[in-house]
Order: structure tokens, then C-alpha cells, then sequence
């Protein structure tokens, strides 16, 4: 929920139209890009494996979602780049 304990992640999840209906979902949303696409059927099940497993034991996640949401409310924070000086 965007109004909950992690609005950040909330928004940045729906910006990227990640739609997250288990807990299983939400630890596959926080993972790496993985190429799925690439992978082999027995690489496939074991990540499915992962994300269930994972997504079974929930609270183990937990600070896994406090550092996403205090990465991104960072890094909306603080801007990047600007101009370089010549020394």
C-alpha cells in the first residue's frame, strides 16, 4: 500500500507495474533481474523453489524489504550527478 509502513517500495513496485499478490511475489520483485527467459526448465523450478521457499517463512524477508525501502527513499532524496570542477 502506497499510505503503509513502506511507501517507497510500494511506489516503486507499482511504477514498474509489478503486480504482487503473495508474499512468494513480493520476494521475487525484490530479487535480482533474472534473464527467466534464458534459463533451463530445472533452473526455472529451482528458482520457483527459491521464491516459495522464501516466501513461506515471510518475516525472514523483513530486512530485506527495510533496506530496499530505505535505499530508495535515499536515493529519492539525494540527487546524482551535477557538474564535475576542472582542478
Amino acid at each position: 500500500m502506497l499510505n503503509g509502513h513502506f511507501p517507497a517500495l510500494a511506489e516503486y513496485l507499482y511504477e514498474h507495474n509489478t503486480h504482487v499478490a503473495t508474499p512468494a511475489g513480493l520476494i521475487r520483485a525484490l530479487e535480482h533481474p533474472i534473464p527467466f527467459d534464458k534459463l533451463t526448465k530445472m533452473e526455472k523450478a529451482a528458482w520457483d523453489f527459491h521464491f516459495e521457499d522464501f516466501g513461506a517463512y515471510f518475516e525472514l524477508n523483513y530486512d530485506r524489504m527495510l533496506l530496499a525501502e530505505a535505499w530508495l527513499r535515499a536515493e529519492a532524496e539525494y540527487t546524482h550527478g551535477g557538474k564535475r570542477e576542472k582542478k
